[in-house]
């Protein structure tokens, strides 16, 4: 009987490797450089041609378990638009003095030159470090060579120690994909909870594998498809990665031989919890002696409630400018970037809760994810990125404020925050929903008129008011301009000479911000033929 079971699991595993067989690096056949269009999709300005990734966990005895993972793609250009995706963007993080590392990268580009392949391989000078915040930096490159009909292939690996984390296997792209595979190797001591999202149907198998060297079986999960449309950008959507179809792995528990399980599925309330217990955010939120002088040579005493909201954004505002990273810990702590005068959007936050917790409000932070960030599909410390603050007004509503923003207002949120809800996290670590979306509408109203003289040449005068978010973006887009740039800017927008304009409120971010424009143009009215 027991010779029977172990040739149904061979036959299973036969199956799955003749299913998920790779494609050697570097086989680039001379039909597919002389492709003009992709076969089912003509529009396509690029197509993943192959896009491999496979992920197992490595055991070594000085420094534990690590998470490896292999990537091979080969990529078609069909047009110049198309060279935007003959390039690539990891990103590594670092943690604690553990970090990522990207390494073994190989690359070419192909192109067919009087009827013979010729390729071109991507230097090491090529390839750029950039440091984007203080936990996470940015390998990248593009490919050299690139000309219409290009086929461009790389291959890298990557190597972390943050084994409770497995990367989403995003399956689908703004391109189409001919070929995918995606395997994923864990061993038994890790036990994943699985998640799909998108409206593809995900061709997942699940098998078992025995790890000789390493004495255990492995889970192995692979995913062998083909021919998926793309998934194009639309207006209005925040983030298209929220709706690709896509596989997540959610560690649920850890077990070891002869260790009790720890588990890691969690709530959204355990982490909250979490995240306030640690130094960087519970802890940091505790001060309030480096502000003690300054905050009371605010006299806030006598003050409404809106008024002291009002006088600490705009004094934490003045007091620390944002650095542009995001984090849900700080970064230099409030006591340091309170003296030097900048911090992450935690360190500003935090700061300003303190404050008005300190003037007698009800005030808490809101974890949540930024739009780029994209929105959790389960709890977990990766599903938040950014701190707001949140004050509970007499009438029981909740006030949003980022001082993070130069012109914010209270309840005017920079756009890159309203993503759904937050998570607000109160004094003994509590949590609940709070909602992003705007209460009200955010409003840009334009008053024109215009009078046309014999030969039909125009002057008229424009008056433009936008409030809420739409007053935030203007303020963003023009406010750093000096007004000769700004006319222009406007002159190229509207498509008429500006003989008088004036703006009022650019800086009061409580009142709308207009603009009024007297105007000429000679290209409003054709004549044709009387």
């Amino acid at each position: 009987m027991k010779k029977i079971v172990l040739f149904v699991v061979i036959i299973a595993f036969a199956t799955t490797i003749t299913n998920a067989q790779k494609i050697k690096f570097g086989s680039i056949s001379k039909e597919e450089l002389e492709e003009k269009t992709y076969p089912l999709d003509s529009t396509a300005d690029a197509a993943f041609l192959y896009k491999e990734k496979r992920i197992h966990y490595e055991f070594n005895s000085s420094q534990g378990w690590s998470i490896i993972t292999e990537v091979h793609e080969k990529l078609k250009v069909y047009t110049k638009k198309g060279f935007d995706y003959a390039q690539k963007r990891v990103n590594l993080f670092e943690s604690g003095g553990s970090d990522e590392k990207m390494y073994s990268i190989k690359a070419y580009t192909y192109n067919l030159i009087d009827g013979k392949k010729e390729k071109v391989k991507l230097d090491k000078k090529q390839i750029f470090t950039e440091e984007v915040t203080k936990n996470r930096t940015l390998k990248k490159f593009t490919m050299p060579d690139l000309k219409v009909g290009s086929v461009v292939e790389w291959k890298y690996t990557t190597s972390s120690p943050f084994i409770t984390y497995l990367d989403k296997l995003i399956l689908q792209n703004n391109i189409p994909i001919k070929k995918l595979l995606n395997a994923v190797r864990v061993p038994e001591y890790f036990v994943f909870k699985k998640h799909s999202t998108g409206y593809l149907p995900i061709n997942l198998k699940q098998t078992k594998k025995n790890r000789i060297e390493l004495d255990l079986v492995e889970n192995v999960y692979t995913i062998d498809s083909k021919d998926i449309p793309a998934l194009k950008p639309e207006p209005f959507v925040s983030n298209i990665n929220n709706y690709r179809s896509g596989l997540e792995l959610e560690l649920s528990y850890i077990k070891f031989p002869n260790s009790a399980a720890k588990n890691y599925a969690t709530t959204w309330e355990d982490v909250s919890k979490k995240i306030h217990l640690s130094p960087s955010f519970g802890t940091e939120l505790d001060k309030s002696s480096y502000y003690k002088s300054q905050f009371e040579a605010l006299g806030l005493t006598g003050k409404s409630e809106n008024e002291k909201i009002i006088t600490l954004l705009q004094f934490v505002k003045n007091k620390v400018k944002w650095n542009n990273h995001n984090s849900i810990y700080t970064e230099k702590g409030v006591k340091k970037a309170f003296k030097e005068g900048t911090g992450n959007v935690t360190d500003i936050n935090l700061m300003l809760v303190s404050l008005l917790r300190k003037a007698g409000l009800s005030a808490n932070p809101v974890l949540l994810s930024t739009r780029n960030h994209g929105i959790a599909l389960y709890p977990t410390l990766k599903g938040f990125n950014y701190v707001i603050a949140a004050v509970k007004g007499a009438n029981g509503d909740y006030i949003l404020l980022d001082a993070s923003e130069k012109y914010s207002s209270p309840n005017t949120l920079p756009l890159r925050t309203i993503n759904w809800e937050g998570r607000m996290v109160t004094k003994d670590g509590r949590s609940m929903s709070i909602p992003l979306t705007p209460r009200t509408y955010a409003l840009e109203k334009n008053m024109i008129s215009v009078k046309f003289d014999e030969e039909f040449n125009a002057q008229g005068m424009l008056n433009s008011t936008s409030t809420g978010l739409n007053a935030l973006i203007y303020r963003n887009k023009y406010n750093h301009l000096k007004e000769e740039d700004h006319i222009l800017k406007l002159e190229d927008k509207y498509n008429f000479e500006i003989d008088n304009f004036r703006v009022s409120n650019k800086a009061n971010t409580l009142k709308p911000v207009t603009h009024s424009i007297q105007f000429t143009s000679d290209n409003y009215v054709e004549k044709i033929n009387g």
